[in-house]
Formats: C-alpha cells, sequence, structure tokens
C-alpha cells in the first residue's frame, strides 16, 4: 500500500522523486500522520515483503524501472 499510494496513485511523471532524499521525503510527508512510521526502514520493510510474496522477475523488472538511488532500498530478491 506505501508503495502503490506514493508512487502510483495520482502518479505525476514530473513530480516522481529520482533521488533517495526526494523518495525518503515523499514517504516522510505522506506518513506524518502515523504514529508507527519509523522512517526510511518502514520503505526497505515494503520492498522485502514484495520480494517475499511476487516472484524474483518480477521484483527484478520492477526494481529496473526505478532510478538507481531508489532501486538501492530495494534489496535484490
Amino acid at each position: 500500500m506505501l508503495v502503490r499510494g506514493i508512487m502510483f496513485e495520482g502518479w505525476q511523471p514530473k513530480l516522481t522523486p529520482q533521488t533517495g532524499l526526494e523518495f525518503e521525503t515523499r514517504i516522510a510527508d505522506a506518513m506524518q500522520e502515523t504514529a508507527e512510521f519509523r522512517g526510511p526502514d518502514d520503505g526497505r520493510y515494503v520492498f522485502d515483503l514484495l520480494n517475499e510474496r511476487i516472484s524474483r522477475g518480477e521484483v527484478e523488472d520492477m526494481r529496473a524501472c526505478l532510478p538507481k538511488e531508489i532501486r538501492a532500498y530495494w534489496a535484490e530478491p
């Protein structure tokens, strides 16, 4: 949900984060009202969950579409 909500719903290409800092800031802004939010690690946890739930090929395809700095948050499966 975190990835979908931040990266795809209402997606505007010119506003898509291109750096790690932009990515972290965008997540923090979206989650500021959530008491359980723990910072950038939560984004990594979402990517870890995706690695467990979808095929390796799909993960590799999606990672390849991300800017390099953002791809670094998503460990290879």
